[in-house]
């Protein structure tokens, strides 16, 4: 998945594309646009599920500030592809852009990245 990001305009972005692998066309990969963000975010961390069914992104640059929320990604029905993005109601006690997300075993983790717009890529 690629989730936001920076437009060669220099716009933080909302958009989210998947890449589909399906075996029965011989592992055949193709991109598809899905549900976008909440709100643009750039240089944010993401981390899967250990059985990759649900995606957090954490924190990153939104508003040209380094962020403090945490976004789920899950599916009600991966088959057809109904998925969502929900807030969730906690937020890092720190802002964060350009960290990096694990998952230990089930909930994420983030190590330290930038705290202030001078590091975010739009900053620069």
């Amino acid at each position: 998945m690629a989730a936001g990001g920076i437009s060669e305009a220099n716009d933080v972005l909302r958009n989210v594309e998947t890449m589909l692998v399906t075996e029965d066309a011989g592992f055949a990969q193709h991109w598809q646009f899905g549900p976008s963000l909440p709100m643009p975010i750039s240089d944010a961390a993401s981390a899967s599920t250990l059985d990759q069914r649900i995606l957090f992104v954490i924190g990153g640059t939104v508003n040209n500030e380094a962020g403090r929320s945490l976004f789920k990604f899950s599916c009600s029905d991966l088959e057809n592809l109904q998925c969502s993005w929900t807030k969730i109601d906690y937020e890092l006690k720190a802002p964060s852009t350009n960290g990096l997300a694990i998952m230990i075993p089930s909930i994420p983790m983030v190590t330290r990245g930038y705290q202030d717009a001078k590091h975010c890529a739009k900053g620069k």
